[in-house]
């Protein structure tokens, strides 16, 4: 599923959803061809808009039963309204025309996910790891399911790779960080961190979180600097200025972090 990438283009989506609820309501036909369902479909599902989602592709197949796209779309209805093995059978019978679709191997990983298939699941991320032009995105779903199963060491070992393919992904870093505090592996974290930083030295979040892996070894001053860098970057960050002044608070610097407090607090929304 794609995030609408500007306005122009949110408000053309608009415009087609407009017209097949216009269709609808007067009960009416007009001609709508797979590309523009599909901005339909997916301007539902962005929603959780699962009945009006339904409607529209079985709308769409009637008019395109061939279109492997809408079909697509039709699994992803089916697991907003839980209907795992369903979409899963479907999936697979779309499978067996288009065997490297990344689309389908994604959306067949995660239908097996929720069926708690994990080991096929991931088996079925990385067929795709050769084929995805967003090769970031596909580690991201590998990395995920070895995190769901409590396979930290594996999940950190493909949340590096989504990283280094991506180093500003917001979600991976989160989640890294969640994984590197569930093993206490906090020097790998300082060392990748630390690469990281110079890959991409303007994001925020990287300089956050080896701030917090150096907090995690104790290591106050080492913490307070990556927390000014942080907020160098991005002066609103008030998890930073919190976090700081508790490494100030640590260090026994009691009189600078009362201030750093105070500052957190005029940050905060």
């Amino acid at each position: 599923m794609e995030f609408f990438e500007s306005s122009d283009d949110h408000k053309e989506i608009l415009n087609k959803v407009t017209r097949f609820e216009s269709m609808v309501a007067n009960k009416e036909n007009y001609y709508f061809d797979c590309e523009e369902f599909q901005d339909i479909i997916e301007y539902y599902i962005l929603r959780s808009d699962f009945d009006k989602a339904k409607e529209v592709v079985e709308y769409s197949l009637n008019l395109h039963p061939t279109s492997v796209d809408l079909k697509l779309l039709k699994t992803q209805v089916l697991v907003g309204f839980f209907k795992y093995k369903e979409a899963l059978s479907l999936v697979e019978e779309i499978e067996l025309y288009e065997p490297l679709n990344v689309d389908l191997l994604l959306i067949k990983g995660t239908v097996l996910s929720k069926l708690k298939m994990s080991d096929r699941a991931i088996a079925c991320f990385k067929r795709c790891i050769d084929h995805s032009e967003y090769i970031d995105e596909v580690y991201h779903f590998i990395a995920s399911e070895y995190q769901r199963i409590q396979e930290y060491e594996e999940a950190i070992r493909y949340f590096k790779l989504c990283l280094q393919a991506n180093p500003e992904n917001e979600v991976a870093l989160y989640e890294l960080n969640m994984c590197f505090e569930c093993t206490k592996n906090h020097k790998e974290a300082i060392q990748f961190y630390t690469k990281l930083v110079d890959e991409a030295p303007y994001c925020e979040s990287i300089w956050f979180n080896l701030a917090g892996a150096y907090s995690r070894v104790e290591n106050w001053l080492k913490a307070v600097d990556c927390y000014d860098y942080a907020l160098a970057i991005n002066p609103q960050f008030a998890s930073a200025y919190f976090n700081k002044a508790n490494a100030l608070a640590s260090y026994g610097d009691f009189k600078s972090a009362i201030k750093v407090y105070e500052e957190s607090f005029e940050h905060e929304e």
